[in-house]
């Protein structure tokens, strides 16, 4: 099973500035199906960036969201997200979909992830 490159429009480069959300992902549409639905439910800008699109990711990390949601096992070049993104908020995806624990021995969804971003863009 291969991975499909994401269209233009979600690798373009942007500067988001401190109240966002980065959704980094391998598979499209898991990444901009998660995406859809935070901005959706938060209205906060949520970009979606293409794992493989190094230009697009480090302007996106650069200017310092404060959630970055990223899909499991991504392989970012030297990438240390707690040294790029200190104050962002990391939430890790398995590639089905499921968060990765941010609480120990629990599986989280979709509505736990909205409430995560909620908190963290409310400071």
């Amino acid at each position: 099973m291969g991975t499909a490159q994401p269209n233009a429009a979600a690798s373009r480069v942007i500067h988001t500035g401190s109240h966002c959300v980065a959704v980094v992902y391998e598979h499209a549409l898991l990444g901009e199906g998660i995406a859809r639905l935070v901005a959706c439910a938060t209205g906060a800008n949520v970009y979606p960036v293409w794992g493989e699109d190094e230009r697009a990711l480090a302007s996106t990390l650069a200017s310092a969201p404060c959630v970055v949601i990223i899909e499991r096992g991504l392989l970012l070049a030297d990438l240390d997200l707690a040294t790029v993104t200190p104050s962002a908020v990391v939430i890790e995806l398995s590639a089905a979909g499921a968060p990765s624990d941010p609480v120990p021995g629990r599986a989280v969804g979709i509505s736990e992830i909205i409430d995560i971003v909620r908190r963290a863009l409310a400071g």
